[in-house]
């Protein structure tokens, strides 16, 4: 005689059952393998059961997809450990500018204010507080653990417009071609016996690069912490921006 597939189960589990009661006399362990066995028989055909009677799962449009990928905002993480960028986020504070940490500034020049042309630079800035400078005198190798230890950073996107973008490049060339100047100097100094001047050639080969570079920098971070970073930007971009909220 044909039997469904949930009838049959149900079948077995009455059988199951009745060993069960004849099984209240055996030992503890047989009693609970026996008990295990049942459970197992009983949640199958619950299963059984639900996918032939139950209906499609129900969707919603509101239903929080738990797969999507972490939404970005002031303090949201991007793949990478980056910090999303997120337009605005960035208030005035005294002489500098508040920036929430991964913010996108507006699309000016953040040294004149002028329209940056959609040009668009995303750096991490890095800062340590001004104590930690003071640890060279105990050694480099305490002074470059202790920076590393204590540094902040945090991203930011901010725009040039074309005259600050062409200064830029240029303080970069600078930076890669002094040392080849330099040196090529100091070669000079030596086969002309002139040790003074080989020492000077040394020193700007180790120092006007960073120089340069330093001026290249168009941002300068004068306070980093969990949060928000505290910059240095140019008077007319500043002073386009609001107050600190609450003020």
């Amino acid at each position: 005689m044909y039997q469904s597939v949930g009838e049959s189960r149900v079948a077995d589990g009455g059988r199951q059952t009745a060993r069960i009661i004849k099984a209240t006399a055996a030992p503890r362990g047989v009693r609970l393998t026996a008990l295990r066995r049942n459970g197992m028989l009983w949640h199958s055909l619950g299963m059984i059961l639900s996918s032939r009677f139950a209906g499609p799962p129900v969707c919603s449009g509101t239903m929080q997809n738990y797969y999507a990928p972490p939404a970005g905002g002031p303090g949201g993480m991007a793949p990478g450990g980056y910090y999303a960028p997120q337009a605005g986020g960035a208030w005035r504070d005294g002489e500098h500018l508040v920036v929430i940490k991964g913010s996108a500034l507006p699309d000016r020049c953040v040294k004149c204010n002028a329209p940056a042309q959609g040009f668009t630079l995303s750096r991490m800035l890095y800062w340590n507080p001004p104590w930690v400078y003071v640890t060279i005198l105990l050694g480099l190798l305490i002074f470059v653990i202790v920076a590393l230890v204590t540094r902040k950073q945090g991203m930011v996107s901010f725009g040039l417009c074309p005259e600050h973008r062409s200064r830029r490049t240029k303080l970069l060339l600078a930076a890669g071609i002094t040392p080849l100047l330099t040196i090529g100097g100091c070669a000079a100094s030596v086969s002309a016996d002139s040790p003074g001047l080989a020492v000077v050639c040394v020193f700007l080969t180790l120092i006007l690069p960073f120089v340069f570079i330093v001026l290249a920098n168009p941002l300068t971070a004068k306070h980093i912490d969990d949060r928000v970073l505290r910059l240095k930007v140019g008077p007319e971009f500043l002073a386009s921006f609001d107050a600190q909220p609450g003020e």
